[in-house]
C-alpha cells in the first residue's frame, strides 16, 4: 500500500481513574503507512507522534524531554523517565488497545496502568484519540457522519 497522508483534526483525551487529566485539541497529520497509522501534531513545547496498529502503540515525544515508548497489548514494559532529580523506573502495563477507522474518522482507545517503585498502587489510565480527516471535519462536528 502506498503511503497516504491527510490533514486532520486531532482530539486526544487522557483519563486517570475516570477523571480527565489532559485534553489536546489541535490540527495535525495522519499518515497511513503499510498496516500502521501515524498521527503527528505539535504545540509550542513538543512534537508528538503516535503510531499504532492492531495491538501496538508507539508514542514519541520530542521536546525538552524526548522519549519513545512502545506499548503492546497484554504486556508490561519498563522504562525510565528523567525527573531532573534522577531517573525513575516506571512499569507500564497495557491492558487493551482498540482501533477503528470508519467514515474517515479514526478512534483509538488504550487502557493502561503505570507503576513506579515509589508508589504503593498503580495509576490506571485511559487514552482516547480521535482523528477526523480534514475533508470530513465539518460533517463530523455537525453529527452528519
Amino acid at each position: 500500500m502506498k503511503e497516504q497522508q491527510y490533514a486532520a483534526k486531532i482530539i486526544l483525551d487522557t483519563y486517570e481513574h475516570n477523571n480527565r487529566t489532559l485534553r489536546i485539541d489541535t490540527d495535525g497529520l495522519v499518515t497511513f503507512r503499510g498496516v500502521g497509522v501515524f498521527v503527528d501534531f505539535q504545540n509550542e513545547e513538543y512534537k508528538t507522534t503516535i503510531g499504532f496498529s492492531e495491538d501496538t502503540v508507539t508514542l514519541t515525544r520530542i521536546g525538552e524531554q524526548s522519549y519513545t515508548i512502545i506499548l503492546t497489548k497484554n504486556q508490561v514494559k519498563e522504562f525510565f523517565i528523567d525527573t531532573g532529580y534522577g531517573l525513575v523506573p516506571l512499569k507500564v502495563t497495557t491492558h487493551d488497545i482498540k482501533y477503528q477507522f470508519e467514515n474517515n474518522i479514526i478512534n483509538l482507545t488504550m487502557e493502561y496502568s503505570i507503576k513506579a517503585d515509589l508508589l504503593k498502587d498503580a495509576a490506571k489510565f485511559n487514552l482516547i484519540l480521535k482523528c477526523i480527516l480534514e475533508e470530513h471535519y465539518e460533517a463530523a462536528m455537525a453529527g452528519t457522519l
